[in-house]
């Protein structure tokens, strides 16, 4: 605790030093995160012709095998996330068309190796911190970025919302689902931050949350928007300053028509509506999905066949389906489904846990932490029922990062435990 109280006081020397001294590892593990997250061989055209992001993997596994780290960490989830990949292969062998499925199946692997290596090598509380401020600290970058060209426009819009970033990040609403994790994730940090530092560090951890809220206004995702309302409802009912909390969100909703823009305030009266074209193109893929289930229950049309399907059983556009359920379902069958679900309860399960564990060692930053990734969770699948985000980086990440936390906090009980006895 003592050395963590240097990282809770953000003293950078220290946690610069600490860095520096960790592990290779530690370093691969955050440059696969920036790459993953920033990719900046889509930003810098000298950068394309390098396979950046494998060369960083596998530098990321040979560090973690060297270090005899690898299958270290046992964990439920480690038992669902293989049979999810193994479902995910059986229905690439059995897709429509098995070349699109082996085309697009290293977006998969990709997060699938990128767990163990998370899993196996974010294995103390100094790590974890270092991995959680990385994934906040580019989150606050991208945030910042949008809403500066948001309030620079006017408060207009791009067509598709304010943008900013690339790779995965480019598109406004995908954007939003991470300022939304992000929005969770600095909940942690401005509780478990606050006793530590004076006024000016408390300013900033208070203008982190307030900063990705701007972001994802900016950014003009409706279903982002709900997912970040339910996610400060879910917060409110377990907080123990109600009243405040209540009160707080009040003024935000009464802000809210002085902060969004017509068009959005337009679209967000309007759903449902004979003019929502958006949520009838949606409810029709919807029923497409359901279709294709039907027709294929087991193992689904195949891993990233959706386009393939819409166009040969229904001679249609191939667009996304816009909601990761109904994309898990129509490719992987329900056996899919029922895996994808049970990641699902598995990263709720694992947190409940490390809450309460958390609870026991008196820590509260892993309390916090804990918390915050099923805030995360639920934000993710709340957007997601409206965008077809089902392999990228949001839910696979959260879920490492539950698992690690999980074998922290456990650790640290063990520790103390032998220390009494």
């Amino acid at each position: 605790m003592r050395y963590m109280e240097n990282f809770y006081n953000l003293r950078i020397n220290k946690i610069i030093e600490y860095i520096i001294k960790a592990k290779v590892s530690l370093w691969f593990i955050l440059l696969y995160i920036l790459v993953e997250y920033l990719r900046p061989q889509s930003m810098y055209p000298a950068l394309q012709v390098i396979p950046l992001g494998n060369i960083v993997l596998i530098g990321a596994g040979l560090s973690v095998l060297f270090e005899q780290k690898m299958f270290r960490i046992k964990n439920k989830s480690n038992f669902f996330i293989n049979i999810f990949g193994l479902v995910v292969l059986a229905s690439s062998f059995l897709a429509i068309s098995p070349e699109t499925s082996f085309d697009n199946i290293k977006a998969f692997l990709v997060l699938y190796i990128g767990y163990y290596l998370i899993t196996n090598s974010i294995d103390t509380e100094e790590k974890l911190f270092i991995f959680a401020s990385l994934i906040l600290l580019i989150s606050f970058k991208l945030s910042q970025a949008v809403f500066r060209n948001w309030v620079l426009r006017g408060f207009e819009y791009d067509r598709f919302g304010a943008q900013v970033g690339s790779g995965w990040l480019a598109n406004s609403g995908e954007l939003a689902i991470q300022l939304c994790i992000a929005f969770s994730i600095s909940i942690c940090f401005l509780k478990s931050l606050w006793p530590y530092k004076g006024k000016v560090i408390k300013i900033i951890l208070i203008s982190l949350p307030v900063i990705f809220t701007g972001g994802i206004i900016a950014c003009g995702s409706r279903g982002s928007y709900l997912a970040l309302a339910i996610v400060i409802f879910a917060m409110l009912i377990f907080s123990k300053r109600k009243v405040v909390g209540i009160l707080l969100l009040f003024f935000v909703f009464l802000s809210l028509p002085y902060i969004i823009s017509q068009r959005d305030m337009d679209r967000t009266l309007n759903i449902g509506t004979k003019n929502d074209r958006t949520t009838s193109n949606r409810l029709e893929r919807w029923k497409k999905g359901l279709d294709m289930v039907r027709l294929y229950p087991i193992l689904g049309v195949g891993y990233e066949n959706w386009a393939v399907a819409d166009k040969q059983l229904f001679h249609s556009s191939g667009d996304e389906c816009h909601n990761i359920f109904i994309e898990c379902m129509s490719e992987l069958g329900y056996i899919g489904l029922i895996a994808f679900l049970l990641l699902v309860f598995s990263t709720y399960k694992n947190n409940s846990e490390t809450i309460k564990v958390a609870k026991q060692i008196d820590s509260p930053f892993l309390y916090n932490l804990a918390t915050s990734l099923n805030l995360s969770l639920l934000a993710y699948l709340v957007a997601g029922f409206f965008v077809t985000v089902l392999y990228y980086p949001y839910f696979w990440i959260n879920l490492a990062m539950t698992v690690s936390l999980n074998n922290i906090a456990k650790n640290k009980y063990l520790k103390r435990q032998n220390e009494i006895s």
